[in-house]
C-alpha cells in the first residue's frame, strides 16, 4: 500500500507541476492512529521547489487526491503533511489478494541480472568460528532475497590455497608431527595452535609412520587441506548454506590469469617499478607493492586477478562480504578493478563487524590462530540451526553482535526467533480448532485492530524491495519481530475463533511469516 501511495503522489506531482527531478518523499504510517493510516512530507519537501507555501501545494495535492478512489479521507496536518485513511473494502482487497495470489511478494527488481556474491571464504587453515557464521548466514540470505526479487544469483567460495597462510599451516602440522616422534620443537607463536593441528599430525604419522618426516613442506599443506575443507564445506551444508561455486586462488597461478592481468596492467601504465618491486597506483590510497623484490606477489595481486575473473564471466554486479578488519582493502581493490578495465560500480563490498559470543553473561574468546575457539558447528548444534541463523540477522551487519548461547535456547519472548516462530506455529494451532470451513475470501472488518494488522502486512512488500536495493535483509528480521508482536497483541484483545474473516486474516499472517522466514 506504501507503494501504491507513493506511485500516486508521484503521478499527481508530475501532472500538475512537471517536475523533471526525483523528489524524495516519504510515505509513513503516523505513530499516532488519529492522524490516518499513512501521512506523507511531501508538500513540504515541494514548497523550496517550486517556492509556494506547504500550505498551498497541500491543498493543490488534495484537491487531486480527492479524485482517487482509494481513499475514505485526504487532510491537510502541520508543516506541510498530509494524511491518509484507507477505505475498508482496499483493506479487504489487499488481504484478499495476499492470500489467493501466489505470486503477491514477487518482486522483478532484478530482471534476471546475474549477481555473483562471495562470502565466507575463510582459509583452509581451520575449522569456521562462530565469527565466520555471522558473514556466512548474511551472505546466504542476501542470496535468498535475491532470489526472490528476480535476480540470478551464484553464491562463491573464493578458497584462499595459495600464499604464505598454506605454508604456516603446512609447518603447523610438520612441527606437530615432529613432537609426535618425539623430537623437541619450538613452535612459533603466529603457528596454528589448535588440537585439530594436533589430531591431523597423528593421523599422518599412523599412516606413514616415521617416514613422515621426510615429506616435503608441501606435502603436509596439501594434506592438512584436503583433511580441513571438506569438514567447512559439512558445517556450512550444516548450517543451511551450499555453494555454487568453489573457486580456487591456487588456478588463478596455474591458468596463467594472474600473468595476463599483470601484462595489462603494466601495459596500461596502472602499475610501476621502484626500487626493485613492481607498485599499483591506488586511487583514495598510497600505491601498493602487488610483486616483491624476491619476485614472490602479494595477496593483492591474486586478488586482481580474480575479480577481473568475476567480470570476465559475464556478471553484472559483485557482491564481496568481508570482516570489518579489511576496511582499508577497500580503496586497493576498487582502483585496482578500475585500472582492469572494470566499473568499480558494480562491485559492493559489505564489512561484517565482530561477534561477541556470551556464554552466562562471559564473552568467550576467538582466536583461531592460537587454537582458543568455538567452533561453527558447536554453536549450530547447541542452540540449533534456525536460532542461530536468525540470530545473525538481529543486526544490520556493520554493528557489533552479542550472540548469547543461552538466549538462543530459550522457549521464551525473550527470544526473538522463539517469539516469532510460536507466532507461526500458534496461528497453525487456531487454524486447526477452528472447527470451520475457512472462506477463501474476506468480506467484512470490524476494527481499527483489523485494519492495522492488514496495513502491517501490506508492509511486507515494501521491506522485501528495501531490503534487496540496499542489500540489507535484517530489515526483513526486524519486521518478523514486529508483525509477531502485532499478532500475539491482536488475537489477545480480539476473537479469532468464529470469526471468518478473522481466520482469513491471521492465514495472511501465517503466509507472511513463512516467506519471511523462508529467505
Amino acid at each position: 500500500m506504501k507503494s501504491r501511495l507513493h506511485e500516486i503522489l508521484l503521478n499527481i506531482v508530475n501532472n500538475l507541476y512537471n517536475i523533471n527531478e526525483y523528489i524524495n518523499f516519504k510515505v509513513e504510517v503516523p505513530k499516532n492512529k488519529k492522524f490516518g493510516d499513512f501521512s506523507s512530507n511531501i508538500a513540504m519537501l515541494l514548497a523550496s521547489k517550486l517556492k509556494k507555501s506547504p500550505d498551498i501545494i497541500a491543498d493543490e495535492l488534495i484537491e487531486q487526491l480527492e479524485k482517487e478512489t482509494i481513499f475514505k479521507n485526504v487532510e491537510k496536518a502541520g508543516k506541510g503533511f498530509i494524511n491518509f485513511r484507507i477505505k475498508e473494502q482496499e483493506w479487504i482487497n489487499l488481504l484478499n489478494n495476499i492470500i489467493e495470489n501466489k505470486n503477491y511478494f514477487s518482486i522483478n527488481l532484478g530482471n534476471e541480472k546475474k549477481v555473483l556474491i562471495e562470502f565466507v571464504s575463510a582459509n583452509p587453515t581451520g575449522p569456521l568460528h562462530i565469527g565466520h557464521g555471522r558473514g556466512a548466514v548474511l551472505g546466504d540470505v542476501i542470496a535468498n532475497l535475491l532470489k526472490k526479487v528476480n535476480f540470478k544469483v551464484t553464491k562463491e567460495y573464493y578458497i584462499n590455497d595459495a600464499g604464505n597462510q598454506m605454508n604456516i599451516l603446512g609447518n603447523s602440522i610438520y612441527l606437530r608431527v615432529k613432537e609426535i616422534l618425539g623430537e623437541k620443537v619450538e613452535f612459533p607463536q603466529d603457528h596454528y595452535q589448535g588440537e585439530y593441528i594436533k589430531e591431523i599430525a597423528s593421523e599422518l604419522v599412523k599412516k606413514y609412520g616415521k617416514d613422515i618426516i621426510d615429506k616435503d613442506i608441501s606435502f603436509f599443506t596439501e594434506y592438512g587441506v584436503n583433511v580441513i575443507l571438506p569438514e567447512i564445506k559439512k558445517d556450512l551444508e550444516n548450517f543451511g548454506i551450499t555453494f555454487d561455486s568453489w573457486f580456487s586462488e591456487k588456478t588463478l597461478f596455474q591458468s596463467g590469469k594472474v600473468e595476463s592481468v599483470l601484462k595489462k596492467l603494466k601495459e596500461s601504465g596502472a602499475v610501476y617499478e621502484k626500487e626493485g618491486a613492481w607498485w599499483i597506483k591506488v586511487e583514495g590510497d598510497d600505491d601498493r607493492v602487488i610483486i616483491k623484490t624476491d619476485g614472490s606477489y602479494t595477496y593483492l595481486t591474486s586478488d586482481i586477478a580474480y575479480h577481473k575473473d568475476k567480470f570476465e564471466r559475464g556478471f553484472d554486479m559483485l557482491i564481496d562480504i568481508w570482516g570489518a578488519d579489511h576496511h582499508g582493502y577497500i580503496p586497493r581493490i576498487k582502483s585496482s578493478v578500475k585500472s582492469t578495465g572494470e566499473d568499480p560500480d558494480k562491485l559492493h563490498i559489505l564489512l561484517v563487524q565482530m561477534v561477541n559470543l556470551l556464554r552466562n553473561k562471559e564473552r568467550i574468546p576467538l582466536s583461531t590462530r592460537k587454537g582458543k575457539f568455538v567452533t561453527l558447528s558447536e554453536v549450530v548444534e547447541e542452540v540449533g540451526k534456525d536460532a542461530a541463523r536468525f540470530i545473525f540477522m538481529t543486526r544490520k551487519y556493520d554493528a557489533q553482535l552479542d550472540f548469547d548461547i543461552d538466549l538462543a535456547k530459550k522457549h521464551s519472548n525473550e527470544n526473538p526467533v522463539y517469539y516469532v516462530q510460536y507466532a507461526h506455529a500458534r496461528i497453525c494451532s487456531i487454524l486447526r480448532n477452528a472447527q470451520c470451513e475457512i472462506p477463501s475470501k474476506a468480506e467484512l472488518l470490524s476494527t481499527d485492530d483489523d485494519t492495522g494488522i492488514i496495513r502491517k502486512l501490506g508492509e511486507f512488500k515494501d521491506v522485501l524491495s528495501s531490503s534487496a536495493k540496499n542489500l540489507e535483509p535484517h530489515l526483513i528480521t526486524y519486521y518478523l519481530m514486529e508483525l509477531a508482536g502485532e499478532f500475539h497483541s491482536y488475537y489477545n484483545k480480539n476473537k479469532v475463533l468464529g470469526n471468518k474473516t478473522r481466520l482469513i486474516l491471521i492465514s495472511a499472517i501465517k503466509k507472511v511469516l513463512s516467506e519471511g522466514l523462508e529467505i
